[in-house]
Parts: structure tokens; sequence; C-alpha cells
């Protein structure tokens, strides 16, 4: 991922595998430390993480398939023509990718929160609100309505311009020096693996709310108002045994949706030639770190041996490439 950073176009793909890191890394927790209860024991833990992530995904999945219809379309972004379009390009990327989702967690989701944070057994904390058509309009459908642009806009978009300009489309990729045409791909992929499950999971966590707000009031308020809201603050928690079950059916579907995700990124950015070029270098560090320098042999004979070592890895690496191609 390191060509990834070194990319000013894809800020979108670095707010994606952090706040993909970050989702998947307090899930983790969460199922580690309420494996088997339901206790009230971090008053200071937030969920306002996860909500964030989940507006974070989609929205930088849309900045990137817009980037990558521009880049297709034979519009470079990098080196930008103007320095105009390279700020409009950045705060397209910062507005959708950071503070929208910030907007999100820290104003829209405080305006229907219905309690500070649920414990469920077997899942840890997570978000509860009280649904009504502010709540709906301000929080839930931000995980249906990006994607689904990200879906019949751009990717169409970019599968009609690769159809149609096929030639020229691979000539300026392979003739671009910022990305490869693979690298181009692996982004293409990760946008469009993210859209596609983010759209049907977020379908499902709708529905799932609205048909218990249907079952347990007659139908969908408004607005419950900010005293209905914020009435009855204190975190609550539930034994697996007596959770509701769209409450255990929202928790897997938060669970599985970021498992999938962070096996898709690794998958796609995780096996590739510089990934383990990177972890070799690593390991070497470690190992150089660990274990100590053999006595009596002279620096310069130790570094023409470290020299003579990477070369054997990179002649290994392009037989290796030689071989799949």
């Amino acid at each position: 991922m390191t060509w990834v950073a070194r990319s000013s176009w894809s800020i979108g793909v670095t707010i994606l595998t952090i706040s993909l890191f970050v989702s998947t890394l307090t899930l983790g927790v969460n199922s580690i430390v309420w494996a088997d209860n339901a206790d009230i024991k971090a008053e200071v833990y937030s969920i306002h993480v996860q909500m964030f992530v989940s507006v974070a995904r989609p929205a930088c999945s849309l900045t990137i398939t817009h980037q990558l219809a521009k880049i297709a379309s034979l519009r470079t972004i990098e080196p930008a023509k103007c320095v105009r379009q390279r700020r409009v390009d950045l705060c397209i990327n910062l507005g959708l990718g950071l503070v929208l989702p910030i907007l999100v967690t820290g104003v829209f989701f405080y305006i229907v929160q219905g309690v500070r944070f649920s414990v469920v057994e077997g899942f840890g904390c997570m978000e509860t609100v009280n649904v009504d058509v502010v709540e709906l309009m301000l929080v839930q459908l931000w995980q249906i309505i990006l994607p689904l642009v990200s879906i019949l806009v751009y990717c169409p978009q970019i599968i009609y311009t690769f159809y149609r300009h096929a030639r020229a489309t691979n000539e300026f990729l392979s003739s671009n020096t910022a990305f490869s045409r693979a690298q181009y791909f692996r982004v293409l992929m990760l946008a469009c693996v993210d859209a596609f499950i983010t759209l049907p999971f977020g379908i499902a966590n709708t529905v799932l709310l609205l048909r218990d707000a249907v079952e347990q009031n007659g139908g969908i308020p408004l607005y419950w108002g900010w005293a209905g809201n914020h009435e009855n603050w204190a975190p609550t928690s539930f034994a697996y045994a007596d959770a509701p079950p769209s409450s255990i059916a929202q928790a897997r579907i938060l669970f599985w949706e970021s498992v999938v995700l962070g096996y898709a990124t690794f998958a796609l950015f995780g096996l590739t030639r510089e990934a383990r070029t990177t972890y070799r270098a690593a390991i070497r560090r470690v190992v150089a770190l660990v274990l100590p320098t053999t006595p009596g042999k002279p620096e310069a004979e130790r570094k023409l041996e470290g020299e003579r070592s990477l070369s054997r890895m990179r002649q290994t690496e392009d037989v290796e490439c030689h071989s799949i191609g």
C-alpha cells in the first residue's frame, strides 16, 4: 500500500483501509471483552467509531470510483492539469471521506441517539437509535445512497469507457507513471467490493430497524423529539438469550461485513510483490535487532553479504513474476 500513500488521488483508499482496520480491531476487542457477559464495564467506551466507519466506508468508495472514472476517461489527475482542479478533488475527497462521517457521527447521530450505548452479550457495545423519519434521513440512508451512487453512476461509466475505448485507455494506463494498470484495477475492485457488500447489508439493517419500529410503535413518527430521545440516557445491556432477534441480526451483519471486507482488502493488496518485499524488509529488520552480529566479521564483509542476499531475493521475485506471467 505504499504506492497508495504516495498518490494524491488516493485519499479515499487510505481513509477506507484505515477505517476498515479500526472497525475490525474494535469488533475483535468487543467480541473478546464481552464474549460471555453483558456487563457495563467500559463507561468511557465510545460506539462512535462504528458509526463513523459505517458512513466513511461507502463515502470513500464513492470518491474512489469517482476518481477512477476520471482516469478511465483519459483525464489524468496526477499530475493535475491545474492547481484549481487538484484543490477541487482534494475538497471532494476530504469532504466525503472525513467531513461527512464526522458530521453524521458527531451531530446527526446525537440528535436521534436513544441511549449512550447498549451492550449485547457476545458482541459488545452497539449504537442505539430511536427510529423515526429524521433518523432515517440523517443517519441510516447514507449506507444505501452512497454505495447506490457508486454502483449506478460511476461503475457503469468505467465499464462503458473501457468497452468503447479499450485501446486508448489501456495505452494511457500503461504510459502513466503514477500507477500501473494492475494497481488501477486493484483499487477499482476494492471500491466495487465495498459498494456491493455495503449496499445489501445497509438495506438489510434498515429493513430490520423499520420492522422493529412498526411492531413496537405501530408506525414510524416524524421525530420523537429531543426529550423523547435523551430522557433515558443510561447505557443498557442484554444477555444473548434475552436480546431481541433483530439486535442479534444487526450485530452479525456489522461483524461479518467488516470481516469480509477485511479479507477482500488483504487479498487485493496484501499479497502483491511490493507487499511481499515490505514484509521481507520488516522481517530482516526484526532479525537484525534480535540476533547479535557475528563477532570478528568486518563491517564491509557483512554489508557485502547483505547486498548479495538482497540481490538473490530480487532474482527470486523476478522468477516468480515470469512464471506467473
